[in-house]
């Protein structure tokens, strides 16, 4: 994934690593006490700072990211530590 703002926002890197720039964590209930607690000059004129306005056309689909980032955590618990440390023990034996 990637915006104007950021060229890699998401990526995979030899399916070993997940690098995400932004928050899946972000529940409808936190949303509504950030913005409860919002302090606007702070974010005033920021190129790349979305207004409330345009987050609250994505506040309703919270739960549907979330559960991609809990699909996304079952499948690298699904691996097993012992799985992932036998892996790099073979690939460094010489």
């Amino acid at each position: 994934a990637r915006s104007e703002a950021c060229f890699n926002q998401a990526f995979v890197y030899q399916d070993r690593v997940v690098g995400l720039q932004f928050h899946m964590e972000i529940t409808a209930r936190m949303y509504d006490s950030m913005k409860a607690f919002d302090e606007p000059e702070l974010n005033a004129g920021r190129k790349y700072v979305q207004s409330w306005e345009q987050m609250d056309l994505f506040r309703d689909s919270f739960w549907e990211v979330n559960g991609h980032m809990k699909d996304m955590l079952d499948r690298v618990r699904g691996l097993g530590i012992e799985e992932v440390v036998t892996k790099e023990r073979r690939r460094h034996e010489i």
